[in-house]
């Protein structure tokens, strides 16, 4: 006779060889991966176990693949008595919505730098980082810096042991990126200068500043001054960023103001009279007959009618230049003093060289500034008298003006009685 079947106290007939009932789901959540492993133990003289509904001919185990309850019945095949055991309750494991994300929403890095990963943080959770599949060493938190590339994945256990597994994180390493940009060079006059091709590195940045167009930098648009010129280079993430810069330089001309044309003795010297600014280069041509042709107002004392040029430059190239002439004419010798006393010495006022110029104009003023003398040509030698009458002895001022115009002397001559 069959005996009903009965509960077998708990834990005495089903057993399992795994420390908890759970499941570890993939990412398609069919339940596979770890099962638990039933033991049943049986009684002596019984053969027939059944497990949940299937037979089974062995008594040693049972592999649950799915969740539900599970128990044992047990039929003496002699005395036809049945038993059931207590009931398994195997549960899934935990399904985590976890994701791996960057902190920057990219997914690629510059060399040398690193990019912070992090998925979400469920204090029951405990992670695990692994790179390419292989475990990186003290990654057990949430978050995660990545300084390699490579497949990032996050192993979450949950407080019952069961695992997932987040999908790959790819991480890519970029090279940093360089830009260079060609130097510009100054410009001296803005209103006539030509715009200067920009030159850069990579071929896909752009340049930007002050009188830049597309690949152009137009000094006319610029203006003087001296202007920051950028070439900015960007790639795929923000680290690879690069600017170049160069100054560009637009400057105006020096200044220089030259004298008037100078005439000086055959013999004599002058120091050559301009106006420029401090801190130039000079140069004066011809060097011959200068004392310092590199000094701004040097002294000339040609042998014959000169032109001079000076060119003046400054730190960035820019120069500037002028013209001054020096003539040289025959020296007009004049006396400071004569004696018109009828001794035949130094009886009139002799000028020699005058004779060269047929055009010399010499006044001659009392201390009053009368004219007492006045000659053109000069063919008749002061004698010291005013209408055939002798003036007095002293000193009288004169004025000389020779070679039209490019003699001039002023100065005093003394009567001596």
């Amino acid at each position: 006779m069959n005996a009903p079947a009965r509960d077998v106290p708990n834990g005495s007939v089903l057993q399992s060889d795994r420390p908890h009932s759970g499941f570890s789901p993939t990412a398609s959540r069919r339940y596979a991966g770890p099962t638990n492993r039933f033991v049943f133990r049986p009684l002596p003289g019984l053969r027939t176990v059944t497990i949940g509904i299937r037979m089974a001919n062995s008594p040693a185990s049972w592999q649950a693949r799915q969740p539900g309850s599970y128990w044992v019945t047990v039929r003496d095949t002699v005395l036809g008595c049945r038993f059931r055991s207590d009931t398994a309750q195997v549960r899934a494991g935990f399904t985590p919505n976890l994701m791996i994300t960057s902190a920057t929403g990219q997914t690629a890095i510059c060399t040398d730098d690193t990019l912070p990963l992090r998925v979400p943080d469920q204090p029951s959770y405990r992670y695990q980082w692994q790179l390419n599949g292989q475990p990186l060493p003290d990654a057990t938190a949430a978050t995660w810096e990545a300084r390699q590339a490579g497949q990032y994945t996050v192993a979450v256990r949950d407080t019952s042991g069961c695992m997932a597994s987040t999908l790959p994180f790819s991480v890519t390493i970029l090279p940093r990126l360089t830009a260079t940009l060609d130097s510009i060079p100054p410009v001296c006059d803005s209103s006539v200068a030509k715009p200067i091709r920009l030159k850069g590195e990579p071929a896909w940045g752009q340049f930007s500043g002050a009188g830049v167009q597309n690949s152009l930098f137009d000094a006319s648009v610029a203006g003087p001054g001296n202007h920051p010129i950028y070439y900015i280079v960007a790639g795929q993430i923000t680290c690879q960023r690069a600017v170049a810069t160069r100054l560009a330089v637009v400057r105006t001309r020096p200044s220089l103001t030259m004298g008037s044309a100078l005439t000086i003795w055959q013999g004599a010297s002058v120091r050559l009279p301009v106006s420029v600014p401090p801190n130039l280069t000079y140069q004066w041509f011809p060097p011959q007959s200068l004392d310092n042709p590199r000094q701004a107002q040097p002294i000339a004392q040609p042998s014959e009618t000169t032109t001079y040029t000076l060119t003046v430059q400054d730190a960035y190239g820019c120069s500037a230049s002028g013209l001054l002439q020096v003539q040289v004419v025959e020296r007009i010798w004049i006396p400071d003093a004569f004696s018109p006393n009828g001794d035949g010495l130094n009886d009139t006022w002799e000028l020699r060289g005058i004779a060269a110029y047929p055009d010399a104009e010499l006044t001659i003023f009392d201390r009053w500034g009368e004219v007492i003398f006045y000659s053109v040509g000069y063919t008749t030698a002061f004698d010291g008298t005013l209408a055939k009458q002798p003036l007095p002895g002293g000193l009288y001022p004169f004025r000389l003006k020779a070679g039209g115009g490019s003699i001039s002397v002023s100065g005093t001559v003394v009567i001596s009685r």
